[in-house]
């Protein structure tokens, strides 16, 4: 037979799993602003500015990341 889960580290129903994840009325406001500027730069006929924000963007979370490893 299955290994049943102990009822004391259960989720509560109508909980959410994450009680201190994001803000209410917080928007997305990254993506948001991201997915602007690919369609503002696609109209304008820039066929290729959605491939170079992409790239940009995952240059900018590498620095981020190497930001706060060299923070810790």
């Amino acid at each position: 037979m299955g290994v049943f889960p102990n009822p004391d580290t259960r989720w509560v129903k109508g909980q959410s799993g994450n009680p201190k994840g994001r803000p209410k009325g917080r928007s997305f406001r990254a993506a948001r602003a991201f997915l602007d500027a690919a369609v503002d730069a696609l109209l304008e006929g820039d066929l290729r500015a959605p491939k170079r924000l992409v790239e940009h963007e995952d240059a900018q979370e590498r620095a981020e990341e190497r930001r706060r490893a060299r923070d810790r």
